[in-house]
């Protein structure tokens, strides 16, 4: 059943690139790439479903999607023995990583580079509220004993968003990590269309062209 999702998010993917004049090119092996543009991008897809158990609608939201990006794989050395071994960065293999979420037939169209800085990408959740406040205050209640629970319901934020405002010297500062740069690519097409390579396909095959004639 995987293998089947896992195809059917390739075509997915490719659908809508060649709805929008992007021919694509699926490899005979898979080594990290799904799909490959006419303009030379690698891409790599990944599908999900919405979250369905009671503890991961608390968790992530009723819209949310998960994609694991492990780090690490088990490979055999032995009948009975096993040893994991780190996988190649996304950025070293694809260009983008395509993550479809197949209830609501959404997309999200992210730099390799970006991915990277995840592990699991959270996606399609809503946006939570952004902290509006003094950090003083914040650290001034957590010196009287207040939780980081009960001062997020203070301020109507998430209690993540205030453990990582307290555990940030200068959060202002801070880069975003790669979950929030995802959730901003969402139909981001132009991640994959408007990419650049030199030895793209389309280049190699009129180079081609120009040497028969």
């Amino acid at each position: 059943m995987a293998s089947l999702i896992g195809k059917a998010g390739e075509h997915a993917v490719a659908a809508q690139l060649m709805i929008r004049g992007m021919g694509i090119y699926f490899p005979a092996s898979d080594y990290g790439v799904d799909l490959i543009a006419e303009n030379g991008c690698r891409i790599q897809v990944k599908s999900s479903h919405l979250a369905t158990t009671e503890k991961m609608i608390a968790k992530r939201g009723e819209t949310s999607y998960t994609f694991p990006l492990r780090r690490q794989k088990r490979i055999a050395v032995a009948d009975s023995k096993c040893r994991m071994i780190d996988r190649p960065k996304l950025a070293e293999v694809c260009d983008v990583l395509a993550c479809w979420g197949i209830d609501q037939n959404r997309f999200w169209l992210i730099p390799s580079a970006v991915a990277d800085k995840s592990s699991c990408l959270i996606l399609g959740r809503p946006q939570p509220r952004k902290f509006v406040g003094s950090m003083e205050d914040v650290r001034q209640m957590v010196k009287l004993g207040y939780t980081h629970q009960q001062i997020a319901n203070h301020y109507g934020v998430a209690r993540t968003s205030i453990t990582i405002f307290l555990n940030r010297e200068n959060f202002e500062s801070q880069e975003a990590d790669g979950t929030m740069i995802a959730r901003q690519c969402e139909n981001a097409w132009e991640n994959i269309i408007d990419f650049k390579r030199e030895d793209s396909v389309v280049a190699v095959q009129e180079r081609a062209a120009q040497e028969e004639t």
